[in-house]
């Protein structure tokens, strides 16, 4: 994983991890990579993923055992509010940038139209 430089690292690590949940890549009770391991895979500071893991234990989108480790929330309502809100800052910013780019909202949708089977 490539870390940006104004984005502090465990901040990076939660929306990693975040997207792992939204994708389905880890699953519901799922147990993740040990802090060490994940340290190891990812070239950081056990700290740093200690961190993330505690701010995503918060947010209640992970959970530990004691002794066990940590695991995915077993919550689907929670992943699904997770993607959707997700989806919802994609779109915003797709609207942002394409008015900054000076089309206007009808134009959007148009374009939206005329893409939307291109793929």
């Amino acid at each position: 994983m490539k870390f940006e430089d104004n984005i502090p690292i465990y901040q990076q690590i939660i929306s990693f991890i975040k997207l792992k949940l939204i994708t389905a890549e880890w699953k519901a009770d799922q147990k993740l990579p040990s802090v060490r391991d994940m340290a190891l895979q990812l070239g950081v500071n056990p700290n740093t993923i200690q961190r993330a893991y505690m701010e995503l234990e918060r947010e209640e989108y992970i959970y530990s055992k004691r002794g066990m480790g940590n695991f995915v929330t077993g919550d689907s309502g929670k992943i699904k509010h997770l993607s959707e809100d997700a989806a919802e800052k994609v779109v915003k910013d797709f609207i942002r940038e394409m008015k900054k780019m000076g089309f206007d909202t009808e134009e959007i949708l148009e374009l939206i139209k005329e893409k939307e089977g291109s793929d």
